[in-house]
């Protein structure tokens, strides 16, 4: 007699919560929006919607773990790639602001969880995302004080410059995400160095007076290139 072999089911063997990660994300790349229900992704994973209420016990706990993981993953990027900058606190506020935006290009889905308007309020109550938000706000903070302290940056009150720089680079990767500076991809300058030119425009405006000279911008950003 033949015995036939049991396929593992996802839940069973613990990969149905990266399943269901996984379809989630999958959906907020193509709406760009959570705007979707546990039953729609319990039939994308191919389970019971009770099964997925056993990892998560409603949408809101979904996102909160998706939006925990981008600040942690972005956190350790920030970290990773100011660390090679070196201890020129001005090259690690420039790295800062593009690990940023260069985040939100390649992690779309988890930017727009962790950004999610609606959902500000609620992260600030959950200690898995709060603790993983402050984590890479505490990092882009003190950049900006070791820039002042080395006179860098004016002595401006922290939250002042804080929110300058973050909406600098926040403003640029929503309208890169939404698709509004597509023209950038058929342009001579591309968007890897338009995104570094904007993050360097952008730390240079705030830079104190007679710090450093104004940031040459290249020579490939002719008239011809911008946008309309």
């Amino acid at each position: 007699m033949k015995i036939r072999k049991k396929t593992p089911d996802a839940h069973h063997h613990g990969n149905l919560r990266e399943a269901v990660l996984a379809a989630a994300m999958s959906l907020l790349r193509q709406r760009q929006t959570p705007s979707f229900n546990l039953r729609e992704i319990a039939k994308m994973t191919g389970v019971g919607h009770s099964a997925v209420y056993r990892h998560f016990a409603s949408k809101d706990a979904l996102l909160a773990d998706i939006a925990a993981r981008g600040f942690a993953e972005l956190a350790q990027i920030q970290g990773r790639e100011m660390d090679l900058a070196g201890d020129d606190p001005w090259e690690r506020l420039i790295a800062a602001g593009l690990v940023y935006v260069n985040f939100a290009r390649t992690n779309r889905a988890a930017y727009i969880v962790m950004f999610d308007p609606t959902m500000r309020e609620r992260w600030t109550e959950l200690e898995n995302v709060r603790t993983a938000l402050d984590t890479s706000f505490g990092q882009f903070a003190r950049t900006i004080v070791a820039c002042q302290t080395a006179g860098l940056l004016p002595a401006a009150p922290l939250e002042i410059l804080t929110s300058i720089l973050w909406s600098a680079g926040h403003g640029l990767a929503q309208l890169l995400g939404s698709g509004h500076l597509n023209w950038l991809q058929s342009s001579a300058i591309g968007e890897d160095q338009f995104v570094s030119i904007a993050i360097h425009v952008s730390c240079e405006a705030l830079r104190a007076p007679g710090s450093r000279p104004w940031l040459e911008l290249p020579p490939s950003l002719a008239p011809a290139t911008r946008g309309p």
